[in-house]
């Protein structure tokens, strides 16, 4: 018997990362005011990152959520950090529970569900070994059986 449960962090999780909700914050609306964003951003981050950093990620993150848009449909729907657990039938540390949290569930515009798993690397995915490839694909793939649990297809 497998047994699974999801968990919605934030308040609303239909928005992005740039959405405040809970432990994010919102940057969605900024333009060209970068200064503004900045000096809105919490100051114990910016101790920990400079403008310029932080405008490179501002700007990845909008093309990110561009690609995804032009992939999903403009009124596809982000679910980020969903946490999800499912009992197996294996024991491991003395527990039959594994724990995942999915980046960033999409829910595109025919309301298809599609994983999205972030690797923060400077290689692509085909420069990894063999075993890297293997281990990223089991990991979506338990993330797809626990949704499957709930009758989610993705």
């Amino acid at each position: 018997m497998i047994t699974s449960s999801i968990k919605f962090r934030g308040q609303s999780p239909s928005e992005f990362y740039f959405g405040k909700t809970g432990d994010t914050y919102n940057f969605e609306n900024i333009g060209d005011d970068v200064d503004a964003a900045w000096n809105n951003f919490p100051h114990e981050f910016q101790s920990k990152m400079n403008k310029d950093t932080f405008l490179k990620t501002l700007t990845m993150c909008q093309k990110l959520k561009d690609d995804l848009k032009r992939k999903y449909g403009e009124n596809c729907v982000f679910y980020p950090e969903i946490s999800m657990t499912c009992e197996t039938q294996v024991e491991v540390s003395g527990t039959k529970r594994i724990l995942g949290i999915v980046d960033l569930l999409v829910i595109d515009e025919q309301g298809i569900p599609h994983l999205i798993d972030y690797k923060t690397s400077t290689k692509t995915y085909d420069q990894y070994h063999v075993t890297k490839q293997t281990a990223f694909t089991y990991q979506l793939a338990i993330y797809e059986r626990i949704l499957a649990n709930y009758g989610i297809r993705t």
